[in-house]
């Protein structure tokens, strides 16, 4: 398998796949937004579409890596939820190159946002968010009356455990020592082979960066490759500590619990370890193998840890919208 260190490689590969002529003008245009893989877009005169090539070692700077082949898993789970979702919410999979691990997928609508980049320019947009929630509790509901042969395929928790428990629970767990036993606890509510726990498709990197808004304020669904079938409550908690990093970070607290209030109306019920597992997001995007970029003053930093603490803890409790309030009004120190 051969990296693609330029436009023009990128042009090439896609000329040989199929995907474009090779006789006519072509662009390539590398795309941003993720650690684990090479995105490109493939420009020509009859459309569009874009290549991913996963990476056995992820752009961050602690040494973290994963198998290749969870490209497989990500064309997999994105043929699987196609027909489960409205139109045009995740990307249509139009080739899939086992050997070379990537794949190809149609482009989201001409002029389609970054959630994540809209928020941070400080666009906190509750009915957004409510379209957001509203996306997954399709997702997850549907998904849940899947046949069993499907269920098998999305079963091995391999790459779940490589991107997600290692480098967030495990990762934490080792340096917060005192707070192991419950963060190893966390874990395992992620990963118990019993069906009150694993119950639904799990998206399994549900954040704004992975969420572009189209022209028309609706939210197209990317990256697949931790999809498995597992906990919801994992999903919600990776969003949920997103909106409430940026609110913390742009000093937009009451924005962003309108943002969690409209989301989490559109979901529906809370699953019951929310908190706990909101804590663990919240302190791992900041202490963990992949701390968020947008956090570097130390203040902030200690500010987010006072909060994870009590959430891992338990010591909030009671209905989860009302205790997040109390968190973002600063109601629980260290």
């Amino acid at each position: 398998m051969n990296d693609w260190h330029s436009a023009e490689e990128v042009l090439e590969y896609a000329v040989s796949r199929g995907l474009v002529p090779g006789d006519a003008p072509l662009e390539a245009e590398a795309l941003s937004g993720g650690v684990s893989g090479e995105v490109w877009k493939v420009s020509g005169p009859q459309g569009a579409c874009v290549l991913k090539r996963a990476l056995a070692k992820l752009k961050v700077e602690a040494d973290w890596f994963s198998d290749v082949r969870r490209v497989e898993r990500e064309q997999e789970a994105m043929a699987l939820l196609s027909p489960l979702l409205p139109v045009g919410r995740i990307p249509r999979v139009l080739d899939y190159d086992a050997d070379g691990y990537a794949f190809a997928m149609s482009c989201a609508p001409e002029g389609s946002e970054s959630w994540k980049d809209r928020l941070m320019q400080g666009q906190f947009d509750a009915d957004i968010a409510g379209r957001v929630g509203l996306l997954l509790r399709t997702m997850h509901e549907a998904s849940r009356g899947i046949g069993e042969a499907e269920k098998a395929r999305m079963a091995d928790l391999t790459f779940f455990r490589e991107l997600r428990i290692e480098p967030f629970y495990a990762a934490v767990a080792i340096r917060y020592p005192k707070l192991s036993g419950r963060i190893c606890a966390l874990a395992d509510e992620l990963t118990e082979e019993t069906p009150d726990v694993r119950k639904c498709v799990v998206h399994g990197d549900f954040s704004p960066k992975n969420i572009l808004i189209d022209p028309d304020g609706a939210p197209v669904l990317l990256d697949f490759e931790v999809c498995h079938w597992g906990n919801p409550v994992y999903d919600l908690a990776f969003c949920i500590g997103h909106l409430v990093l940026k609110g913390l970070q742009l000093g937009r607290e009451a924005d962003a619990y309108a943002l969690v209030e409209a989301f989490c109306a559109a979901y529906g019920e809370a699953p019951a370890r929310l908190l706990p597992h909101l804590g663990l997001m919240l302190l791992a995007r900041v202490d963990g193998k992949s701390p968020v970029s947008y956090i570097r003053n130390e203040q902030t930093k200690e500010r987010i840890r006072s909060l994870a603490y009590p959430l891992i803890r338990e010591e909030l409790s009671g209905e989860p919208l009302a205790a997040i309030a109390t968190m973002l009004q600063g109601g629980h120190k260290k």
